[in-house]
């Protein structure tokens, strides 16, 4: 399997679902060294999405700061010009700054959360209580991670930031195959922290996001013609290499590429997904 998946396709799906998307220069290309981590079944991919605050009130987007270090893979705030604020008027928005893990994003935290719960789409209920994993293991290179505007005193999240997070939380979820449980707090993943901490499902702000999320993904799926337009002769022949399509099977649908309404395309996604979510997603494998 290759480990240099990316998640370039995420601004598409995002504008697909009517959310706000800003896309940072630089954002798809960003840390070309610095891969998904092996996930057991052989593949280099996120497996969950860690919510943070960034405990100010306004935050300038970046690919990488002052230090070299990417901080999130994206920013959810109120943008007004070039700049996300928490409050103060502007459009709810998704800034991207970050397609590969962010290299300083989860930091230290404990392994067991991601082993044992988000992996497996279990809930986990937090906050997490235990010391970080020694020797030392970092969730940078397996997690999501997206940091949202919120100075981090329990203050209410402007309503539609909030929504633009469940909307955007749902979207990871619905693409990737998740259930809403992957949708996790920094203060699951590491006692050292306390976010996210809005007013919103205080003192536990995370369970009201998961439930928000399963709520916004009652009823929804990956649309069939979206799902198909972003398909490639390249993904056609990787579905050969991993046995969902036969070579015979692969020449019709490579012919069949460029026809994005014909329903045909239901059959190839089942066989996909058979092979598991990440399958059933063009230029992931």
């Amino acid at each position: 399997m290759s480990n240099t998946f990316t998640m370039n396709w995420l601004a598409d799906a995002l504008r697909a679902a009517g959310l706000e998307v800003w896309e940072l220069d630089g954002w798809r290309t960003w840390e070309p060294g610095y891969a998904w981590r092996e996930t057991p079944g052989g593949l280099y991919e996120p497996e969950g999405h860690i919510v943070h605050h960034t405990a100010t009130d306004g935050y300038t987007p970046n690919v990488h700061n002052s230090s070299g270090q990417t901080k999130a893979n994206a920013y959810v705030g109120l943008r007004r010009e070039g700049r996300l604020y928490f409050s103060g008027g502007g459009v709810p928005t998704v800034a991207l700054c970050a397609s590969r893990p962010a290299n300083d994003s989860a930091g230290y935290g404990c392994r067991y959360v991601l082993e044992d719960y988000v992996r497996l789409d279990k809930r986990y209920s937090g906050p997490q209580s235990n010391p970080d994993d020694s020797p030392s293991w970092a969730g940078n290179r397996s997690y999501w991670n997206t940091e949202t505007i919120h100075p981090g005193y329990g203050e209410p999240l402007d309503a539609g930031v909030w929504d633009l997070l469940i909307g955007y939380s749902a979207v990871l979820c619905m693409e990737l195959g998740w259930a809403p449980w992957r949708t996790i707090a920094h203060e699951d993943h590491t006692k050292r922290k306390v976010d996210p901490r809005f007013e919103q499902g205080t003192p536990y702000t995370i369970a009201q996001i998961q439930d928000d999320v399963e709520l916004w993904m009652e009823g929804k799926t990956v649309d069939l013609q979206r799902w198909a337009s972003r398909l490639r002769r390249e993904d056609i022949n990787q579905y050969v290499k991993i046995g969902v399509l036969t070579s015979t099977e692969s020449s019709y649908w490579i012919g069949m590429l460029g026809d994005w309404q014909n329903p045909e395309w239901q059959d190839l996604r089942d066989a996909a997904m058979v092979r598991g979510p990440i399958y059933g997603y063009p230029g992931q494998q």
